[in-house]
């Protein structure tokens, strides 16, 4: 038996090289040290699946190809949610306002677009238009939004803490959708019981769904929810860990994480058990000054060593490695995270790893986590006749609406 266990990068990005490495030693006996880069081109022609590392032996922890149409295809994740009692926004027949745009596939974070008048319509229609997907057309919801993440192994699911992400491009939520400026964790106001509450309400009939159409989902199941006066409605999942609300979510975890992952990959969750620290972590993307409409290639960056001096996680997203020096390559180009006691500490953290990184153009939202740090443990508004998570909105997120901007 190959004990060899293949992970999706944390951040999405698989490591083709590396499972067509492993593949080739345990179908054509080669060793490791005669694996090429040319055989990892092959693969991405190839177009190597997870049920081929499956076959041979290779524990592998992301879902199939079937299973992540969950994430692939937004019509998909609709159907799944309406057989599976998952309350989400409802689909409308006709683009007009207020409604919210999507991309029925995947769109490098660029697929929604949020639309308050006729003339965002026309433009949303018109920027999606080049996309060449389908088109959906849902509500839109409003209230603070936060994101689920579950550890899965074709049946169960194993809750991690709760974080937020900040998907406008500017402060106060103004400007366009981008793939995320920055997140904070854990979400004041949800606790393990409530997280526990969206778990049950998001990520299991979901699982229970696939795996009854016989296409078991392993691997991280993150579903984006907005908490709406009516009660929790689902926006969206991804099949794996979201950026940027990993870079915040992760330092946070006690436990061994690498061993709860493998246990999923073997289809075996029972008594893993993964604690938290107890600390809070704020993240903040440093960005193109363009983005998202373009990027930013071969800008050196400035102060990466002087930001991890002061204690500061740097998360490379967009850079190249040029003569020596660290240059910029994309539109999000790194990720700052301040991990502290608390949301207020974590945050002064972030921001002054930040500070010290520079380069021509560099772009960041100064509000990250403002609001959720300056009103830790309020409540908007609460009955006691429904359940926390249905009626009970967290002060600091409260203050943030984000309509629908998933």
């Amino acid at each position: 038996m190959c004990t060899t266990l293949y992970f999706e990068c944390l951040w999405g990005r698989t490591l083709y090289d590396l499972c067509f490495g492993i593949y080739s030693a345990r179908v054509w006996g080669l060793p490791t040290s005669q694996i090429s880069s040319k055989q990892a081109q092959r693969v991405a022609k190839l177009n190597l699946k997870n049920v081929v590392l499956r076959s041979v032996g290779i524990s592998v922890f992301g879902p199939s190809r079937a299973a992540a149409a969950i994430e692939g295809s937004k019509t998909f994740a609709k159907a799944v949610m309406a057989v599976a009692g998952v309350p989400t926004a409802a689909t409308l027949s006709e683009p007009v306002a207020p409604c919210v745009l999507k991309a029925d596939g995947l769109a490098a974070g660029k697929g929604v677009v949020v639309c308050t008048t006729e003339d965002e319509v026309s433009a949303g229609l018109a920027e999606l238009d080049g996309l060449s997907d389908p088109l959906v057309i849902e509500e839109l919801l409003e209230g603070p939004e936060v994101s689920v993440f579950a550890l899965c192994d074709g049946v169960s699911a194993l809750a991690l803490p709760v974080a937020q992400d900040f998907k406008r491009a500017e402060d106060g939520d103004r400007g366009p959708n981008t793939g995320g400026m920055g997140s904070f964790a854990p979400v004041p106001g949800l606790g393990a019981d409530e997280i526990e509450e969206l778990v049950d309400l998001a990520c299991r009939p979901v699982l229970a769904e696939l795996a009854a159409r016989g296409h078991p989902f392993i691997g991280t199941l993150f579903a984006g929810l907005m908490l709406t006066p009516e009660g929790p409605r689902v926006l969206e999942y991804n099949c794996r860990f979201g950026d940027p609300e990993t870079q915040s979510l992760l330092p946070l975890l006690d436990g061994d994480l690498l061993a709860a992952l493998a246990a999923a990959a073997a289809g075996d969750l029972s008594g893993v058990r993964l604690g938290r620290s107890g600390q809070a972590a704020v993240t903040v993307v440093l960005t193109a000054g363009d983005y998202p409409a373009s990027g930013d290639r071969g800008s050196v960056i400035t102060g990466i060593a002087a930001a991890e001096a002061t204690g500061a996680l740097v998360f490379h997203a967009g850079t190249a490695l040029r003569d020596g020096a660290v240059v910029t390559n994309g539109g999000r180009i790194l990720n700052v995270t301040g991990v502290a006691d608390d949301l207020a500490d974590a945050r002064a953290a972030a921001y002054a790893g930040a500070d010290l990184i520079a380069w021509e153009g560099v772009r960041r939202r100064e509000d990250i986590a403002l609001a959720a740090s300056v009103a830790f443990l309020q409540d908007l508004e609460s009955t006691s006749a429904d359940p926390l998570i249905a009626r009970k909105i967290p002060k600091g997120l409260a203050r943030r609406p984000k309509p629908g901007s998933s």
